[in-house]
């Protein structure tokens, strides 16, 4: 059973972490705490009483995070080539293909093979794909998704994880450098697991069952091993490689009683790695994970997945997760803005109480010189010089304008008319009026003596050539007709 972690800031557990294996032959749930293995448990189907353990453990310690690694048979993995580009296109092309999703039915998963392009700048992708017909992988999945939707980090696979293992195992010297290397796996979850490695990438992945019978008989298990590498090293070839001996590295991590019998096979000059899940750990590091005379290895798998660097590369989520990790980066992000909104508001709020404030002390001040300025303004009205002196200006303003009219507007129109020599017509009357928009209109009473009104009005016209000039016959006489004379 998996203890409850300790509670830390906000509910946090203290470096607690909770991983799951799940193969076709059930899951191995392993609960480790500031990275010390607590506790680990074998659940073969739901409904076992280790069932209800794996449930208690997740559900008590629902704030862990918490990993699960899959390792059907089922699986299968393709690699497709991508054209010549940069690193941004080829991850793009890949993430197309498949949406990295993981359902009850099963999952599909695409992603670069490595970090950098072949030498011809082209790129690979693997494909990877399985159906899950598994009542207790979908019963695991729905228990975290329900209890612990914010806490599940990524659903990780074995292949890619044993990848990076292998690479980790390389480093460490371990395991020799070479171009083919092959490693394989003895695990509870999902029996054997070989992968097969090309200059560090992925090139194959394939899952051996292993029966009731072979588990119980470490030499006849041995020979299964011997074979599967063999069957390896023909499928290099099958695909259109080549291969030399010298250029292949194994590296079979088996039980003590296996590690035996293989030591007595020949590989065919093949330098050849074998490691009890013991051996592994101190090739790795991890202490205090697995006994020395352990059969598997899922808990040392697990433990350097959840806890190296080099793990969890690849990692798959369901809709529930995908939902909830959104959320949490909205949360993260989210929180830098608003909290600068809240340091500006409250930054204007105390600006503007303060202006505020500055008003409301300066108030009496400025209604002081207000009513000042106001006395004053009706002193200078009441002064006698000031009035005085305002007389004096609109006695000057009214000269100006006085100045500037016409002292005569009438005479422009008479004068002209009084210079003309030979007239065929008589001034009979004068008169003159203002209209409203202070035009002056003069009208004349004209008796023609001789020729037409025509010629008379062309006369007056010539003669006040700035007036506008109208005739106007009056009634019941013939040649009597008044005329105004109009300002232009």
């Amino acid at each position: 059973m998996c203890p409850v972690g300790r509670m830390g800031f906000l509910g946090l557990r203290h470096g607690s972490k909770v991983a799951i294996l799940i193969g076709d032959n059930g899951a191995i749930v392993v609960h480790t705490v500031d990275g010390e293995v607590r506790s680990k448990l074998f659940v073969e189907s739901v409904g076992s009483k280790e069932w209800s353990d794996a449930k208690l453990c997740i559900v008590s310690n629902k704030k862990s995070q918490i990993y699960f690694v899959l390792d059907h048979s089922s699986q299968t993995y393709t690699r497709h080539p991508i054209p010549a580009t940069n690193a941004f296109v080829a991850r793009s092309i890949a993430r197309k293909k498949s949406s990295n999703m993981v359902s009850q039915d099963g999952f599909s998963a695409a992603f670069l093979n490595s970090h950098s392009p072949n030498e011809d700048g082209s790129w690979e992708y693997v494909f990877a794909e399985s159906t899950i017909q598994n009542e207790l992988c979908s019963g695991l999945l729905e228990l975290s998704s329900e209890h612990a939707p914010g806490s599940l980090r990524g659903i990780m696979l074995l292949s890619t994880e044993l990848v990076n293992i292998a690479k980790e195992a390389v480093a460490k010297g371990g395991l020799p450098q070479k171009k083919w290397i092959v490693f394989l796996v003895y695990t509870k979850a999902g029996d054997l697991r070989q992968v097969v490695l090309r200059n560090g990438e992925l090139f194959s992945s394939i899952a051996v069952e292993v029966s009731k019978d072979e588990r119980e008989l470490p030499d006849v298990l041995s020979g299964k091993v011997h074979q599967e590498v063999q069957n390896a090293l023909q499928s290099i070839t099958a695909a259109g490689e080549t291969y030399d001996s010298s250029d292949v590295g194994m590296c079979l991590v088996v039980s003590g009683g296996v590690k035996s019998s293989l030591l007595a096979l020949d590989f065919k000059g093949i330098d050849v790695s074998i490691l009890t899940p013991y051996e592994l750990g101190k090739l790795l590091d991890i202490k205090n994970c697995v006994s020395v005379g352990s059969i598997y290895c899922d808990t040392i798998l697990l433990y350097f997945t959840i806890h190296n660097p080099a793990g969890c590369k690849l990692r798959l989520h369901t809709k529930e997760t995908i939902a909830c990790n959104r959320a949490r980066l909205l949360q993260k992000i989210g929180i830098i803005p608003a909290c600068a909104a809240i340091l500006v508001v409250t930054t204007l709020n105390v600006l503007w109480s303060a202006e505020v404030v500055s008003y409301a002390k300066r108030e009496p001040e400025l209604r002081a010189t207000v009513e000042s300025l106001t006395g004053e303004l009706l002193k200078l009205r009441g002064d006698r010089e000031f009035i005085k002196v305002n007389e004096m200006y609109e006695a000057v303003d009214l000269y100006r304008a006085l100045s500037s009219a016409s002292p005569c507007p009438i005479s422009k129109a008479i004068v002209p008319i009084s210079k003309l020599g030979e007239r065929n017509f008589d001034i009979t009357s004068f008169s003159w009026s203002v209209m409203e928009d202070f035009k002056v209109v003069v009208k004349l009473g004209v008796a023609i003596k001789s020729g037409k009104s025509e010629e008379v009005e062309r006369q007056l016209s010539n003669a006040l050539s700035d007036c506008k000039v109208r005739m106007v016959q009056v009634p019941n006489s013939g040649q009597d007709f008044t005329v105004y004379l109009e300002r232009a």
